[in-house]
């Protein structure tokens, strides 16, 4: 690009033209102005007959003489020719000769040239912060500064956008602006969901009233990391505040959180934690209740909330858990004689009793120990109270009580504390001991204690020497039965029963659970006492590897109903040895009464038999499973 330039023609006897030019420009206009001059120069003679000629300047004809004259060494005509340049401030022109110089008509006198015009300035290159080049990236609520970079004298408009939200920075600036208004409050809502955007500023570059033209600029405009969701716990209370403070085992805690999005965002997840808890996922105005402590010392309760632009905030509060147990309780009691506990003799048919009833409560400040003691004749309903008292945190109260020595009792100790916590000890005074009594009415008989009901009590070791016979010898098909007590601190359950049937012995548990004690049980599997040896039959394998386990509970009577129970249905293996042609049980499946006396029989299944056969089925599965990934990897070459 160039403001001259010249050329020059071909000629006669080193005659020629010579075309020299310069430009000036009008940035405002955005026009160049060449000023150009054309001359003789050269040759051996003083003149040369010359003729026609015509010049050429950016397209306009500026000479043009159709004549024969002598010309001499000089000029021959200048002049100007103004130019207008392109949208962008770019141009070029060109400039040509014809002529004749001694002959005629022969263009001994021809030559042109080609220029590209320096470009005229035009839209100025806005950047940010930084001069000439702009920084990369700005924070929301900062001070910018806009430079213009201006290639001339001309004005600018400003326009900042980020986001849906435009604004007009300046309308009239010439070669920077400070913006203010970039500001969190006004500009942070248009990234909800981001912690960044693309700030973009539009500068329109005006020479008076005329556009000269627009460039923008464009920035990432990050938000500060100080703008993070709101988080606060808007109550937090004691489940239990019997003691004025956050008692162990006693006392949670029921936090009730708040949280909310800033500057448009929107809270994700709100957690409430706290110490030796599990976490709580919350939602915000609501209250959560957690356990009480199982430990002492100090305890944070944190709330955390998360927003949609990804920034967190907490609140946290510290709340002391102090030491506290729950009460306990203890009772013995001994029959003798002796109405106070100084003249008491112990007497295992005494008609007193002597009770020893201990207790306490936590040492917690603020804490009582509220004591209750009571008795009853074993299998009565009603209790007896007896006064007793203490000021203390313990217990240890001894005292004695009349008793009949025909009745055992129930007797009993509750301690309750302050908070509504209590320990109760029961036990069961046995009546007074008689080697052998008889029941009034005569149709009851004891050893080892009084007879006080019907049939036949043993309260004594009983050695057996010459074994037992359960019969009922009135009744066809009858059958005797043992059943069977567990005792649970005096109140007596009872958990079996055995008896015989035509088909042998027979255990029934009473809730349906029946364990079998012992470290070690085996079936006979010697050789020698088995015959017909042969692996098992195919279909055997596939019939019983093709019954589904299924979950149920029971319904039959005498089972724990409740209870969820796993295993397999007795009709549907039945139905898959049909499909599969099986003919003997295998031990698997058989049927029995629930009863010696029900007329109806039950399916019922053998599961050391089943699950043996189960697994040779799982193992032929797998084994087949293996072969096929070997040919598989035999094919593939691995």
């Amino acid at each position: 690009m160039a403001l001259s330039g010249s050329f020059t023609t071909s000629g006669y006897e080193g005659r020629c033209w010579k075309f020299s030019w310069t430009a000036s420009q009008n940035v405002g206009a955005n026009t160049s102005t060449i000023s150009y001059t054309v001359e003789a120069i050269g040759g051996s003679a003083g003149w040369y007959m010359t003729g026609p000629c015509k010049v050429v300047v950016a397209g306009n004809i500026v000479y043009n003489n159709t004549g024969r004259w002598k010309q001499y060494k000089g000029k021959l005509c200048s002049g100007s020719v103004t130019v207008s340049h392109n949208s962008n401030g770019t141009q070029s022109f060109s400039a040509s000769i014809s002529s004749a110089i001694y002959y005629y008509a022969d263009g001994t006198g021809n030559g042109s040239g080609s220029w590209s015009l320096d470009t005229i300035p035009r839209a100025s290159q806005p950047s940010v912060n930084n001069w000439p080049s702009s920084v990369s990236s700005v924070n929301i609520g900062d001070q910018i500064t806009i430079h213009m970079n201006k290639k001339a004298n001309f004005t600018h408009k400003v326009t900042a956008t980020f986001g849906n939200k435009s604004e007009v920075v300046t309308n009239s600036c010439v070669d920077n602006v400070v913006w203010n208004g970039f500001t969190i409050a006004k500009y942070a809502g248009q990234i909800p969901n981001a912690t960044s955007g693309t700030l973009t500023f539009t500068v329109d570059t005006m020479n008076g009233s005329t556009k000269i033209g627009t460039k923008t600029v464009s920035v990432t405009a990050y938000l500060p990391a100080s703008v993070v969701p709101t988080c606060n716990i808007a109550s937090l209370s004691n489940t239990n505040n019997t003691f004025g403070c956050y008692a162990k085992l006693l006392s949670g805690v029921k936090v009730k959180p708040t949280a909310s999005g800033v500057y448009g965002s929107s809270i994700k997840t709100l957690k409430i934690s706290v110490t030796d808890m599990s976490d709580k996922t919350a939602s915000s105005g609501t209250e959560y209740t957690f356990d009480a402590f199982t430990k002492t010392g100090t305890k944070v309760v944190k709330v955390s909330a998360t927003d949609s632009r990804g920034r967190s905030a907490f609140v946290a509060l510290d709340v002391t858990v102090v030491d506290y147990s729950l009460p306990s309780a203890s009772i013995t009691a001994s029959r003798g004689t002796g109405t106070t506990t100084s003249n008491f003799v112990s007497d295992d048919t005494g008609d007193h009793a002597k009770i020893v009833a201990k207790g306490s409560v936590s040492s917690i400040s603020g804490n009582t120990l509220t004591p209750v003691l009571q008795y009853r004749i074993a299998g009565q309903s009603a209790w007896t109270n007896l006064d007793i008292s203490t000021s203390s945190l313990s217990l240890n109260d001894i005292r004695v009580i009349a008793v009949s020595d025909t009745e055992a009792y129930d007797i009993r100790i509750v301690i309750r504390d302050k908070a509504g916590r209590e320990a109760t000890a029961t036990m069961t005074l046995s009546n007074g001991f008689a080697t052998m009594d008889y029941k009034a009415g005569g149709d009851g008989i004891a050893f080892g204690k009084t007879a006080n009901r019907s049939g036949f009590d043993c309260a004594m070791l009983m050695r057996i020497f010459k074994g037992v016979n359960l019969m009922n010898e009135n009744t066809p098909g009858g059958y005797g039965w043992s059943d069977w007590y567990y005792n649970n601190n005096g109140t007596q359950g009872k958990r079996g029963r055995i008896y015989a049937n035509s088909d042998g012995i027979h255990i029934k548990a009473e809730n349906g659970k029946g364990f079998l004690d012992g470290t070690w049980s085996g079936s006979l599997s010697d050789q020698r006492m088995k015959r017909d040896i042969e692996p098992i039959a195919r279909n055997i394998i596939n019939a019983v590897g093709e019954v589904p386990f299924k979950q149920f509970r029971m319904s039959a009577p005498g089972y724990d109903h409740d209870l969820l129970c796993v295993g397999i249905l007795a009709q549907d293996l039945q139905r898959s040895f049909q499909r599969y042609g099986v003919a003997d049980k295998l031990l698997m499946l058989d049927t029995r009464k629930l009863n010696p006396d029900d007329e109806d029989e039950y399916y019922c299944i053998e599961y050391t038999h089943f699950l043996i056969v189960r697994l040779l089925y799982d193992e032929m599965k797998l084994q087949a499973y293996d072969e096929r990934l070997k040919n598989i990897e035999k094919i593939l070459g691995i």
